[in-house]
Formats: structure tokens, C-alpha cells, sequence
């Protein structure tokens, strides 16, 4: 995120504020790190997922649409929380889901997305920025999060290898009961 750009431009301040916000984040990441622990026995990661990007997306949007110093930290802490909660989240689930044998190759590359893709993002985010706007492109990059977590959740209700994505198979097997 555009945190100097932020602190200076938007709200108003200089780089004391720039350090509260970074601390603000490293707070709700330290929450998000206690959540984790408190959600282990959570039976389906998927919503704990879901929870942690909605939160996360609506954070950013609220994040730039409120230029005011107290909602901004308030809402870093909501922020990094959800950041943490959802790598935390996404590395069970993954471990879950991947097979014995190739588990390490799919943790190494959601390593390499998560580690290695995000810096070329902030490139690229920082060239468009200078060309919308430091505000408008927080607003839009939440509510892309936003849109690709519901088609992620639309294309995974859809699998037919799911259980409950199978009405018609429910159906016989309760006609087949009764």
C-alpha cells in the first residue's frame, strides 16, 4: 500500500505519521497471528478465508475514502490483521488440499506468489498510481479483491467434485431412502 503517499498527501502528516500507520498495520498483524491460533479449530478454513478478505478488501476502500488520521490507523489494524489471518489461513488450507507427494512444489509456488509477486505488483501499482491517483487506486484494488474473491467462491460452489454441488445426486439419494 501507499503508506508514505498516504501519510504526506492524504491525511495530512509527515513521517511520525508514516511510522504510526506501519505500526498500526504491525499491530493488527500481531492480532491477525493471535486470531490464527484462536480459529485452529475451525472446521472450514474456506470461511475463515472469505471472513479475512472481506475484511481486508473493505478495509482498503473505507482506507481511502476516510482522509481522517484516527479512522486511517484504526483501520490498518483491520487491515494487517485480515493480511495475516488470510496467509495463515491460505498455507492450511493449501496443505490440506495438496497431495502427500507434491505438497512442497505447492507450497513453494504460493511461496514464490505470495514472496516473489507481490514486489512486481507494487511496481506496476506505483506507475498506474502516478497516472490516477494514489486514492482511486486503493479503492479499486480493494474492490478487485473483493471481485476476485467472489469468483473464486462462485467457481468453487460450482465444482462438481464438492459434495454439496451435486443437487441432483442429493435429490435420488433421498427419493432412494425414503
Amino acid at each position: 500500500m501507499f503508506h508514505p503517499v498516504f501519510a504526506r498527501d492524504v491525511l495530512g502528516g509527515d513521517e511520525r505519521l508514516y511510522g504510526t500507520l506501519m505500526a498500526a498495520n504491525g499491530v493488527g498483524a500481531l492480532g491477525g497471528a493471535l486470531l490464527t491460533a484462536a480459529f485452529a479449530g475451525v472446521p472450514r478454513k474456506g470461511l475463515v478465508l472469505l471472513g479475512s478478505v472481506a475484511v481486508f478488501s473493505l478495509g482498503l476502500i473505507a482506507f481511502a475514502l476516510i482522509p481522517r488520521a484516527a479512522v486511517a490507523l484504526a483501520l490498518l489494524v483491520l487491515i494487517g490483521g485480515a493480511t495475516t489471518l488470510f496467509m495463515s489461513a491460505t498455507n492450511t488450507v493449501i496443505q490440506h488440499l495438496a497431495p502427500d507427494e507434491v505438497r512442497g512444489r505447492v507450497l513453494s509456488v504460493w511461496s514464490m506468489i505470495a514472496a516473489g509477486v507481490m514486489p512486481l505488483g507494487s511496481l506496476l501499482l506505483g506507475g498506474l498510481a502516478s497516472l490516477t491517483g494514489h486514492v482511486a487506486l486503493v479503492i479499486v484494488g480493494g474492490a478487485g479483491v473483493a471481485l476476485l474473491a467472489a469468483l473464486v467462491v462462485g467457481v468453487v460452489a460450482r465444482d462438481p467434485r464438492r459434495g454439496a454441488a451435486q443437487p441432483e445426486e442429493a435429490a435420488v439419494t433421498e427419493v432412494a431412502a425414503s
